[in-house]
């Protein structure tokens, strides 16, 4: 679980410079890791996917990547944590989304 956690602040690293992000996207497999990361049971990991997940959609570079590998059946498991600042977050980020696609 730690190690989880520590590759999930990893990949948040990332995800907060759009021109990072693009290293992110680069591979599916990169993503997949990510999304996979949801599985875990700490709730601090969960949270820390769905921020990144957040920042992806919220630049236009990686948006689609994202989307076309799974990030919007991942916000949907993020969205059930019981924090309402993630939810707002992720309300805010689909909204952005159906204005933009």
């Amino acid at each position: 679980v730690i190690t989880r956690n520590i590759s999930a602040k990893g990949y948040l690293l990332f995800s907060l410079d759009s021109n990072r992000c693009d290293e992110l996207i680069i591979k599916h497999t990169t993503l997949q890791s990510l999304f996979s990361m949801i599985k875990v049971k700490s709730i601090k990991t969960k949270v820390i996917v769905g921020i990144t997940i957040c920042n992806l959609l919220g630049t236009p570079i990686s948006q689609r990547a994202a989307i076309m590998a799974g990030a919007l059946s991942v916000l949907k498991l993020v969205v059930l944590l019981p924090y309402d600042d993630m939810k707002e977050s992720i309300s805010k980020v689909i909204i952005n989304l159906s204005n933009v696609l």
